[in-house]
Parts: C-alpha cells; structure tokens; sequence
C-alpha cells in the first residue's frame, strides 16, 4: 500500500493557483465534527441559535488564541518581521492557546448567556476530543508534529 511506505502530499487537489491542503479541510472537519457532537450533547437544553452564537465565540476565539500562542512560544522567529505574524497559511497554530482561548470564550458566553460553565465543559470534552483527533491528521500530513524514528512496522513515514 502506497501510504504505508511514503509520505502522503500535503494537497488534496489544485486548481491552477488554488490548492486545497489537507490540514485546512481537516481543521474544518474537526470543526464540524466537534461541532455536531455539541449540538448532539446540548441540543435539548439550548436553541440552536445560542449554540452557533457559542460555537462562533470557540472557533473565532480559540483560532485567534491559537496563532498568539504561537508566535509567542516562537517570538524570536517573529520580533525581526512582526508582520509575518498575520501569515497564517504559512503555519503557526498552537493548540494550547486554542483551548485557553476557548476556555475564556466559553466562560464570557456563559455570564452573558446565564449557562452552567461546567455543564458546558463537560459537553466539550469529548467534542474537542474528537475535533484534536480529526486535525492531528493534519499534522500527519503536514509533516509535522512528529516523535522518534522507528523501524516498526506501525510506525508513520516521515521523510
């Protein structure tokens, strides 16, 4: 099997200058994924209005936190060329300061909203558990995000 031997290319499909990458569509279907499970969770307790309030307060927030989070665990590549730091299809996302930012989203949405906040963390665990599943395929193909060379035969090449 090709996949198991190679490294898989980090596009789907180009069009011309369009390309569309497998991280992105990942991210996007880790969105929506964990997005659904959400809903699934909450859906007799909350209008589906207050649930895409709240799912737009996460991903707005925890993609903008996530990029921060970044450049700041990385400033030494960021201080000689600070507009470099809004090049973000040329990577730099970090999960930590996703799930910071998240946590603070969802903490503002719940004063304003007058919602249990820890009912609703509970909800997102496994939300974002599945959505963190889904987009570290991203990294895979990304090359990226990697352990220790293996000889194993489960073992992911890497090149």
């Amino acid at each position: 099997m090709y996949w198991l031997n190679t490294p898989l290319p980090a596009t789907i499909i180009s069009f011309g200058h369009f390309q569309l990458y497998w991280y992105g569509f990942l991210m996007t279907l880790a969105i929506a994924a964990a997005s659904f499970v959400l809903w699934r969770l909450s859906r007799k307790t909350v209008s589906s209005k207050d649930l895409l309030d709240l799912i737009f307060n996460l991903v707005i927030t925890g993609l903008i936190s996530a990029r921060l989070y970044h450049v700041l665990i990385h400033w030494s590549d960021y201080i000689t060329t600070p507009l470099s730091i809004l090049k973000v299809w040329e990577g730099g996302l970090a999960i930590h300061g996703g799930l910071i930012g998240g946590l603070i989203a969802l903490y503002f949405t719940c004063r304003q909203k007058q919602w249990f906040f820890w009912q609703w963390t509970a909800w997102l665990t496994p939300a974002v558990t599945l959505g963190q599943a889904i987009g570290r395929w991203g990294n895979f193909f990304n090359q990226e995000l990697f352990g220790q060379p293996s000889t194993k035969p489960w073992a992911i090449p890497i090149d």
